[in-house]
């Protein structure tokens, strides 16, 4: 049997910054009553440009991650990627500096900068040793003002991206992935394949890509975190220094809210691979959400767990159908899900899914129980000093608060809404999630009941 490692969130490349909807934080007695969590300093430079810091003097290490609210679902129709391929030739050479010398001025001063994308943002990452900051700080700039776009650079990433889009072509979770977001997001910029086709990928020009990055990179998208070895009135010179002479604002189109399209339908593509792949998806909770707490506890007891969730074990441990099956929420900006995801012999795939039905019918009939309950909230709220052993980890943190618009003290606040909620809680946002069948995709070839209503998929939608 093949693992399945991960929960699919509905993208195709990343992880995304949100995570933050996930993270546990550490109980009141794990720190002093009159401490916050993180001491979250907030920063504005002369110019206007804002920032929170954590500021940690303890190790000689400046981490800054920053996010421009303007991800793939901005892109051209026709050139799906192109956010993919800005991120990766951004750093391949800028100002005086060719792709070559670029690079090897970071790696000479032990400077990470990279860029990464996904639907609703576009992002960055720096760090550095604080004896190289100028340094550091200098190569950032150049990379967001003066990229050079080098067609040698661009023709070695626009390789790498193909290369990893034909790889894709074989894998099926990448494949039941791009059929869940093609399915779930009919008509909405969500649908696209973020990571471009290998059509698309191929007629991106330097043109098109200093056009994106002039519509992406600008003030009034973004949002910084920063945490390490520098001081407020340090920070706000330094924002300016990066960040001043960026454009304002650029025209964008607003992406409109969804809600899973498909639901109540079954989608299989036949594939020949030892193993079937299922999704099953509904509609989820926003972050502003009331019911947000109690979906992320519910989640946790229904499969977000892994090892003692339901899930695993009525279908793992119980029948040996899989050896992992996982829930998620996912909180994109606009269209808000949660999913169930396995992997099984192909013969089992009825199983599963039956299983999985009646777990969640039960879930919505009778609630969690009490111990259930207890886990789920020692378990989310315990974990987190495990997300603050480092710079990196409290700048994401920090990123993600400010994406989600959550407050400041939002970490201080947590455990209270955790503890607050109750089973009825648990149970009524089962219901009012669960309140009619999912979006179902298959990949491989699953051998299904007679009588069992499916629509079949004959080609990988925007792939090719």
């Amino acid at each position: 049997m093949m693992l399945k490692k991960t929960v699919i969130y509905l993208t195709l490349s990343f992880l995304f910054i949100g995570a933050v909807a996930f993270i546990a934080m550490p109980t009141h007695s794990q720190t002093k009553k009159d401490e916050n969590v993180l001491n979250i300093i907030p920063v504005v430079s002369p110019g206007g440009i804002k920032a929170w810091l954590v500021e940690d003097h303890s190790t000689p290490i400046i981490s800054m991650k920053f996010a421009f609210r303007h991800g793939s679902a901005h892109d051209p129709e026709a050139l799906n990627g192109v956010s993919q391929l800005l991120s990766n030739t951004l750093d391949e050479g800028a100002g005086p500096y060719d792709s070559t010398t670029f690079q090897k001025r970071l790696n000479d001063s032990s400077i990470t900068l990279r860029y990464s994308n996904n639907r609703d943002y576009f992002s960055g990452i720096l760090k550095t040793l604080t004896k190289n900051k100028e340094e550091a700080f200098a190569l950032l700039k150049l990379s967001l003002t003066e990229p050079l776009f080098e067609e040698d650079a661009i023709d070695r990433m626009r390789q790498a991206n193909i290369n990893r889009i034909k790889e894709g072509l074989g894998d099926p979770d990448w494949i039941t992935a791009r059929l869940t977001n093609d399915k779930a997001y009919e008509g909405h910029p969500y649908a696209k394949n973020s990571g471009g086709s290998l059509s698309s990928m191929a007629s991106i020009t330097p043109v098109h890509l200093k056009t994106m990055a002039a519509e992406k990179i600008t003030k009034e998208n973004l949002v910084v975190a920063v945490t390490g070895d520098i001081s407020p009135s340090e920070l706000s010179l330094v924002l300016d220094l990066i960040f001043k002479n960026l454009p304002e604002k650029a025209d964008k189109q607003d992406v409109q809210e969804i809600s899973i399209q498909n639901k109540e339908t079954n989608f299989v593509y036949i594939l020949d691979i030892p193993q079937s792949f299922v999704t099953m998806t509904w509609d989820g909770v926003n972050r502003s959400d009331d019911d947000f707490y109690a979906a992320m506890v519910m989640n946790h007891i229904l499969g977000g767990a892994g090892f003692g969730s339901r899930l695993t074990e009525e279908i793992r441990e119980k029948r040996g159908l899989t050896y992992g099956i996982y829930s998620g929420l996912n909180t994109l900006d606009h269209a808000p899900s949660i999913s169930v995801s396995t992997s099984t012999d192909h013969e089992n795939m009825a199983d599963i899914i039956r299983i999985t039905e009646k777990i969640i019918e039960d879930m919505k009939n009778e609630g969690p129980t009490d111990q259930e309950m207890n886990d789920a909230k020692n378990y989310l709220i315990g974990s987190m000093p495990l997300q603050l052993t480092s710079n990196d980890s409290i700048a994401s943190i920090l990123l993600g608060l400010q994406i989600d618009d959550l407050p400041s003290d939002y970490l201080d606040q947590r455990e209270a809404k955790i503890m607050a909620v109750t089973k009825e809680d648990v149970q009524n946002v089962a219901r009012k999630l669960f309140n009619v069948a999912p979006l179902t995709i298959m990949v491989g070839q699953p051998i299904l009941p007679e009588g069992y209503q499916y629509q079949l998929i004959e080609e990988l939608p925007d792939a090719e």
